[in-house]
Parts: structure tokens; sequence; C-alpha cells
């Protein structure tokens, strides 16, 4: 059977170096390409990101071997994180420390009590160090 209408979502996190003009540009493409076939974007924003070499880093690499004596792992994330609202709006550098979050984004997802208590002395700690300098 085939349904009279139907619809879907989409979540598309754009890597550093792809432009939201290039995926519009190719969702276009493909939606044109299919008789019915429609789409609206709901929301859109280029990629962004923090210099590593900001002092904001540093200061939460010291503060990640402080509180759990262990070093810190730079990675770029695709994701949409509020901290893109600092980088976009105010060109402010921001960094994401965050939790290990057991099957992420998936069923009983959950994190360590221990580690949300320990983010929360990191993150104390890095905006004292920070705003103090």
């Amino acid at each position: 059977m085939i349904p009279a209408k139907a619809s879907a979502q989409g979540d598309i996190r754009l890597p550093i170096g792809v432009e939201v003009e290039e995926v519009n540009r190719k969702i276009k493409e493909i939606v044109d390409s299919i008789e019915g076939l429609s789409y609206h974007i709901f929301r859109q924003y280029e990629p962004n990101w923090s210099d590593i070499n900001h002092e904001i880093f540093a200061c939460t690499a010291e503060n990640v071997k402080y509180i759990t004596g262990d070093e810190r792992v730079n990675t770029v994330r695709v994701g949409a994180s509020d901290a893109r609202h600092y980088r976009i709006s105010k060109e402010v550098s921001a960094v994401n420390c965050g939790l290990n979050a057991y099957n992420l984004g998936g069923p009983d997802e959950y994190i360590e009590v221990e580690e949300l208590i320990d983010l929360a002395k990191i993150h104390t700690l890095s905006a004292f160090d920070y705003l103090s300098k």
C-alpha cells in the first residue's frame, strides 16, 4: 500500500569547511528531482568553532587534570551545543567539556553521578580561573 501523504524530518550537522548554501543547493537538487516532494528548513547556521589556542582551552585542560587526574583530549564535535550562541552572536570563544554519556542518544542513556560532580567542579574552577586573569 502507498500512503496518500507522508512526512519526515532530518537533522544535518555541518562539519567545519562545509557551508550552509552548499547543503541547501544539494537538498533542493534532490527534492526538485522527485515529483510531489517539498521541504522546509526550520533552522540553519554555519559551522562554528573556537581557536584551540584560546586561553579558555588551557584553563579547562588544567582543571580537567586537577579534578580527574586525566589529560584532556581535544576533539571537534559536529553538533549543536549552546556554545554556538556565544561564538556566533557574541564572538566569545567557548569550549565544551562534558561527561561520558553512556548509550548516547539511545534508550537508557545515562551518566555517572560522580562524573557530574567532577564536571561541576571543572566548570566552576575554569570559569574562576579564566575570569580572574
